[in-house]
């Protein structure tokens, strides 16, 4: 992920849009109160499809390149 930082603060920004919706507020260390401001909508079909696309991209990426780079690399100096 950190060769794709734009692309995973994208990310995280997306999903950050229905967080703004909350308001927390922390009683002490262990403990919070959370209240749901927006409209629940939100949550009903909540499409994951941007979220989990990102990881598996990048997961495919690391086994296909970056894993066989590293496999050449200990076969060459081993």
């Amino acid at each position: 992920m950190k060769r794709n930082a734009d692309g995973y603060l994208a990310v995280l920004q997306r999903h950050s849009c229905p967080v703004e919706r909350w308001s927390e507020r922390w009683i002490d260390e262990d403990q919070h109160d959370a209240k749901f401001d927006g409209d629940p909508v939100i949550y009903r079909c909540w499409d994951a499809t941007q979220y989990t696309e990102f990881p598996y991209r990048i997961a495919e990426w690391a086994l296909e390149m970056e894993l066989q780079r590293k496999a050449k690399f200990a076969v060459r100096y081993d």
